[in-house]
């Protein structure tokens, strides 16, 4: 079945083969040290697909979201807590994020390189842009600006972000 758009579907899922040329989504700049770069933006049927870089004590705080997600370590390494458990993943390691869950990671590497996939309907590439410019000035971020965006985009803002192990 074609949508106005010329794309197919078939039971809600876009069937339209799509090719993305390395290199040319734009970076989505969190300061100087975390970079996002969507590789494809979700919507209806089709995951967030992104790559993540970034440095030692980069993280997120403590959050749910209603959308399932993926995370696969390329490089460096990252300790996640999702619930109560903590993981510390290496290259090649990846955990599934599921719905809802409360969920935090930090970097403990000099860097590290992770993809990730989400199922979000595009709220969280949307996210992204919209809260980067909230984290690009000098000194913190105004919390109670990224709360009601992250609250825009489903997102529940719990607690802090993990701070990397010292030593």
């Amino acid at each position: 079945m074609a949508t106005s758009d010329g794309s197919t579907k078939a039971d809600g899922i876009d069937t339209t083969p799509r090719v993305q040329r390395a290199g040319l989504p734009p970076a989505i700049d969190f300061g100087p040290t975390s970079t996002f770069r969507f590789i494809a933006a979700g919507g209806p049927g089709l995951p967030d697909f992104y790559e993540e870089r970034d440095q030692r004590g980069d993280g997120a705080p403590l959050h749910s979201h209603p959308w399932p997600s993926w995370e696969l370590v390329i490089e460096g390494e990252i300790r996640v807590l999702v619930g109560d458990d903590e993981h510390v993943l290496g290259a090649g390691d990846a955990i599934y994020l599921p719905p809802d869950v409360p969920h935090t990671y930090v970097v403990e590497s000099e860097t590290a390189h992770l993809v990730g996939m989400n199922m979000s309907n595009g709220r969280f590439e949307s996210l992204q842009r919209n809260a980067a410019p909230l984290f690009s000035g000098d000194g913190a971020p105004d919390m109670e600006a990224v709360m009601a965006l992250a609250a825009e985009h489903d997102v529940n803002l719990i607690g802090p972000p993990l701070l990397p192990r010292t030593g």
